[in-house]
């Protein structure tokens, strides 16, 4: 019986020990299955003389030796192919391999050839070369004759093939590839044994320690934030270069120079290499190290003038990041650490930010945890998007409104004057959530210290909110009357077709919500960058489960909104979700389609807090607040996401 009563007594960290246990299983499961499979993979190839076909064929009789000689600049590889057809059945190839000062010998039998393909030698040693050095093969036919295929089409300089000392006029085509290399399985563990160590550290915490819920949120916001700086390298999110390059322009500024032009951005010539070869595939990463882009000192700090533009006028969104990437050009910081520490400025402006809305909300912290710690969430804060200072942004207005509905202290200037400011900044960044704004309007009037300042303050601070809009938009304007799609000369949608077909529009919109209402709904809790990774369902729907929980109102929670209150907040989220369609159908939509595109479930998300207020009610109410251990649930599966996806990136 003792046994039951201490698992009674301990059932709480008995079940955060077997999530732990469960995280790593799942962590040794991936490895198992699907990773340490595949180790033997190439990383990556190389044609000699980048040729990409063959129009040419030695054929080597008995006895024979075909040698090519090739000059290579730099190569660092561990398997070298050849495209090899016509062996006899008994045939023998010994190849003879010399670079640099070293000389290897293999014997392939017919067996051993891929007809099919080009045959790999694994060399013994890998090639490592940092200078321009010759590589030479010798083919010898032991036994029987051989047909390797050549390209005579493709000038390779420096390169030279002769057959028994006779001079072609071809050469052999040669694959060199790197086979993968250990950084990847390294990065895999270490994010496994870290975020293990983190979880049980959360726990401990907890246990023996009273943190509030802002602080546990900021937490494993800053662990899992600074994990996908490196499961998700730069360019990987969308428009990330565009925003990196806006960051960058707001950055000249703060370091007094204004001579950038809008199809005309002042780069270091480092920084401008890095931004040329940048690639926004997940899988073609590794050139951030062959290319040395990784060095932590920057090679050129010579300031010149690009052909990129930076096609923004905001500064708010970009100052924070901009301060990182000037401080690393003046320490003289290398081009990749440069972005990475622009990224990193990112993800503190966004935590500070939620780490306030949650603290001041007077309830619903939990929800405001879980929306936060939303894996699509992770992956936009710890990028150069602008969209991590809207959702954090979005996230301070509308918990410091909610403070002035609840606070028992009546409302002065001040409160008004820092909400107004607050809305100002964040809102017209993003004009489809002013519908989080509008959320003022049902602050009682008995809250103000002077009751005439009511209806005063919800005009002008109106007033003022579209002022900004319209002066921060002005510039998109023209979109909203433009007849073609955003950056296309394809046909589009605007504001004047659009109340002339309201019928069209409700239709597509009907359309878009039953065909793609899946996509919205999985969108909301992954869609990882341009290579479009998403989870699959069975990790995506404790997500839902855990914010679904977070939304419940404890018994130690203030009194929920009156009903028309909260049909009033779900009004406001249904326009929040209209104006990001209609914004997206003029933005994005090609005339005669029947859905409105380019819609993420990720817009919806700073939205998602009107319904926590809408959701809360007196007829479900959880006994104790539970947060911590939604958080922790929360953390334990975004591990299992970051693991899942790790697993893909090694493939």
């Amino acid at each position: 019986m003792k046994v039951f009563e201490f698992l009674e007594k301990k059932k709480s960290l008995i079940c955060a020990i077997t999530i732990i246990l469960a995280v790593l299983a799942v962590a040794v499961a991936f490895y198992c299955y699907r990773i340490n499979n595949n180790k033997n993979l190439p990383k990556h190839s190389y044609t000699v003389g980048e040729v990409t076909g063959f129009d040419d064929r030695i054929t080597v009789s008995e006895g024979q030796t075909v040698t090519q000689q090739y000059k290579i600049k730099t190569l660092s590889y561990k398997q070298l192919g050849m495209f090899i057809s016509g062996v006899s059945p008994k045939c023998n190839i010994k190849i003879n391999l010399e670079y640099v000062d070293q000389k290897t010998e293999t014997t392939l039998s017919a067996a051993d050839i891929n007809l099919s393909g080009y045959t790999y030698i694994d060399l013994p040693k890998e090639i490592m070369l940092d200078k321009e050095s010759e590589l030479k093969i010798k083919l010898t036919a032991q036994d029987g004759d051989f047909t390797v295929s050549t390209n005579s089409s493709t000038v390779i300089e420096n390169s030279k093939c002769t057959l028994d000392g006779k001079q072609m006029s071809t050469n052999i085509v040669v694959d060199v590839r790197t086979m993968r290399n250990q950084l990847k399985y390294t990065l895999y563990w270490v994010f496994v044994i870290v975020g293990i160590l983190f979880l049980s550290a959360f726990v401990l915490l907890v246990k023996y320690k009273k943190i509030s819920i802002s602080g546990l949120c900021a937490m494993m916001l800053a662990f899992f934030c600074v994990a996908c700086l490196f499961i998700f390298p730069p360019f990987t999110v969308p428009d990330e270069f565009s925003h990196y390059r806006a960051a960058y322009h707001v950055s000249n500024q703060l370091m007094l120079d204004f001579k950038d032009e809008q199809w005309a951005l002042r780069m270091r010539a480092d920084d401008y290499d890095y931004c040329s070869h940048g690639n926004n595939s997940l899988y073609t990463q590794d050139y951030i190290i062959d290319g040395d882009y990784n060095r932590l000192s920057c090679n050129d700090n010579e300031i010149i003038t690009t052909n990129y533009g930076y096609m923004t006028n905001k500064t708010v969104v970009y100052l924070v990041p901009s301060i990182g990437i000037s401080l690393s050009r003046i320490l003289g910081i290398g081009p990749y650490w440069t972005f990475q520490i622009g990224r990193l400025f990112n993800i503190i402006q966004c935590i500070v930010m939620i780490y306030f809305a949650i603290k001041i909300i007077p309830f619903g912290k939990t929800g405001l945890a879980a929306i936060s710690l939303l894996p699509i969430n992770l992956h936009i804060m710890s990028s150069m998007s602008y969209d991590a200072f809207t959702y954090g942004g979005v996230l301070l207005v509308f918990a410091y409104i909610i403070k002035l509905i609840y606070d028992k202290k009546t409302i002065g200037w001040k409160q008004l004057l820092l909400l107004t400011l607050m809305i100002v900044l964040v809102i017209p960044q993003k004009v489809v959530y002013i519908g989080v704004a509008a959320l003022l309007l049902i602050i009682p009037k008995d809250r103000f210290a002077k009751p005439k300042w009511h209806f005063a303050f919800k005009c002008i601070i109106g007033v003022i909110a579209v002022a900004s809009i319209l002066i921060l938009q002005m510039q998109n304007a023209s979109k909203l009357t433009a007849d073609t799609v955003t950056n296309s000369e394809t046909t589009g949608f605007n504001l004047s077709y659009i109340f002339a077909h309201i019928p069209q529009v409700i239709n597509m919109l009907f359309n878009t919500i039953v065909e793609l209402g899946d996509f919205y709904a999985k969108s909301i809790i992954s869609y990882f960058g341009f290579f479009e990774m998403q989870t699959p369902w069975f990790m995506a729907i404790p997500f839902f489960v855990l914010v679904a929980l977070s939304f419940m109102r404890s018994e130690d929670e203030p009194t929920p909104f009156r009903f028309l209150e909260r049909i009033y907040s779900v009004v406001l989220f249904g326009i929040v979700f209209l104006l990001v369609e209609m914004l997206l159908l003029i933005d994005w939509t090609p005339m005669g389609s029947t859905q409105i595109l380019g819609v993420q479930g990720r817009y919806f998300i700073p939205a998602l807090p009107l319904l926590i207020v809408a959701a809360r009610n007196n007829t479900i109410v959880t006994k104790k607040n539970i947060g911590s251990r939604l958080i922790f649930a929360a953390s334990a599966m975004n591990m299992v996401v970051m693991i899942y996806c790790l697993s893909l990136i090694i493939q």
